[in-house]
């Protein structure tokens, strides 16, 4: 049995899904826990029962993962389970330690990124599809764009600027970044993010999207994690 702390909880548009990820609390690798179904078509977790268990990043999920048949790069980190246990929550300094773990030092060179761009064109030989990044808090700034969709500016430690990045980190998501659910103003968000000592930021590629006359994986905002402390507005359901 393997044990994972998750570092990653995403919130999908249109569907009660949640994509989970974590980290292997002994090897240090990452895992994305998918459910397996028959005929090949695995699901990850549902929102609803992840709400019931209170699962939020920090928990910690016990399972037997298998790797897929088939593994489509730079997703190589879809693991299969068919029970999965949940064993309550780690400690702060546990957290931050796994998160480190995985850090690296620029979005360019963890995904192995020839140039800066906000679009991993398809067939990149990427490393990882989600990545850590260590940050200034004043690194980071949500915005809220035309559509009234929040989204992320981010500067790594390179001094490298990705624009508009799409949020998909569930607390954001819903208490920020919904208007039928916030609990945080977008300035209010900003603000307890630069009070803050210390940033992570999980930076993910979503699957094969095309929008905008671009197609690839898009980088995107899976976790955004500070330090000593949390809101606990935002990881709350």
């Amino acid at each position: 049995m393997t044990k994972i702390i998750i570092t990653d909880l995403t919130r999908f548009q249109s569907h009660g899904l949640l994509c989970t990820a974590g980290i292997d609390v002994d090897t240090g690798e990452l895992i994305r826990p998918m459910r397996a179904g028959a005929g090949g078509r695995h699901e990850y977790l549902h929102y609803d029962v992840c709400k019931k268990h209170t699962i939020l990043p920090g928990a910690i999920l016990e399972a037997d993962f298998s790797k897929p048949v088939k593994l489509n790069a730079p997703h190589i980190e879809d693991r299969l389970y068919t029970t999965i246990r949940y064993l309550g929550a780690c400690t702060s300094e546990e957290f931050e330690s796994i998160l480190q773990r995985s850090t690296v030092e620029s979005i360019k060179s963890g995904f192995a990124m020839t140039a800066k761009d906000k679009v991993i064109p398809v067939g990149t030989p990427c490393p990882a599809s989600i990545i850590t990044i260590n940050i200034d808090p004043a690194g980071l700034r949500v915005v809220e764009d035309n559509y009234g969709k929040i989204r992320a500016h981010v500067t790594d430690k390179t001094g490298a600027e990705y624009s508009f990045l799409s949020i998909t980190d569930l607390g954001f998501f819903d208490n920020v970044g919904n208007p039928d659910k916030r609990k945080m103003s977008v300035a209010e968000a900003n603000a307890f993010v630069r009070s803050q000592d210390r940033v992570y930021v999980r930076v993910g590629l979503s699957r094969i999207h095309e929008a905008r006359g671009r197609s690839g994986y898009w980088l995107q905002v899976n976790g955004i994690y500070t330090f000593p402390n949390f809101s606990q507005i935002i990881r709350s359901y």
